[in-house]
């Protein structure tokens, strides 16, 4: 799991080497936000690992990974990242989904489940422009 990383920090990281192709989705974030039951913390880290190894394995996947909210106290993060929005919905159709699944019922609550489509991504180039035109 990494630790010492915010949220956006995340999403970020996963986008920043995407590049835009016009008027289409270049790719699909799958984030899964969840707070473990107190005494369930190492079962559900053990099942998104599980699902980690396996995954980036996956026809589509382009990364996949377990972070920490540093804001949310104990909430962890799972992330994905597909090619596609066809290889995702097959992977959610797929036993192997069936960790992510077990860890999500070991969960405080509802996990917060979203799916993003990104079809375009800027990195430092967009900071250094606007920062030029600023000073």
């Amino acid at each position: 799991m990494r630790t010492g990383v915010n949220l956006h920090s995340c999403v970020r990281s996963f986008t920043e080497s995407v590049a835009s192709i016009a008027g289409r989705c270049v790719l699909i974030l799958s984030l899964i936000e969840l707070e473990p039951l107190p005494n369930k913390r190492e079962q559900v880290l053990e099942l998104l690992q599980f699902s980690v190894e396996r995954v980036r394995t996956q026809a589509g996947c382009l990364e996949t990974g377990i972070y920490e909210d540093l804001q949310k106290n104990g909430v962890l993060v799972y992330l994905e990242r597909w090619n596609s929005e066809e290889e995702l919905h097959q992977h959610i159709q797929s036993k192997l989904y069936l960790g992510v699944l077990n860890a999500m019922e070991l969960g405080v609550g509802l996990p917060k489940v979203s799916f993003h489509s990104v079809s375009e991504t800027s990195s430092m180039e967009l900071i250094e422009s606007l920062r030029e035109v600023a000073y």
